[in-house]
Formats: structure tokens, C-alpha cells, sequence
């Protein structure tokens, strides 16, 4: 889990699934996405690193980050 603050407020959270049977980031990417997917349907919007779903308090993204090899979900509001 990842927390950020900004002026001693809690702004975002972010976690990954394990990933049964070794690390694969693209396995761990769809494992996300198809959470998301199943939880909140279809996101506002999607490439080939995020999916991304839009709301008034904030958003929920799926993230992976092709330079640093992770991927997570970040819950971040306003």
C-alpha cells in the first residue's frame, strides 16, 4: 500500500493484488483492470498503462508503469 498527503491531508491511497505463481506486470495490469471492470464497469478512459474512471470526489486508476516495471490501483480525490 501507498499513501500520499499533501498539507497533513490524506490525497491518495494506492495497492496491488498479489500475483499468484511469480510476477508478471501484465498479468497483474489485466488482474486490475478486470477488478475494476467487474466493480465499476467500463472506464471513461483506457491506453496501454491506464484505465481510468472518473468522479465527482476523484477518480480509481489502474496504472502500470512501463519504465518501472509495477502496476497498481490508486484511489485519489480532491
Amino acid at each position: 500500500m501507498t499513501f500520499n498527503s499533501f498539507k497533513d491531508c490524506l490525497k491518495m491511497f494506492g495497492f496491488a493484488l498479489a500475483n499468484e505463481g511469480g510476477y508478471d506486470v501484465e498479468d497483474l495490469k489485466k488482474k486490475h483492470d478486470d477488478l475494476l471492470k467487474s466493480l465499476l464497469g467500463e472506464p471513461q478512459e483506457k491506453n496501454e498503462v491506464m484505465a481510468a474512471y472518473e468522479f465527482t470526489w476523484g477518480s480509481i486508476i489502474s496504472y502500470k508503469d512501463p519504465r518501472g516495471g509495477v502496476c497498481s490501483i490508486n484511489v485519489i480525490w480532491v
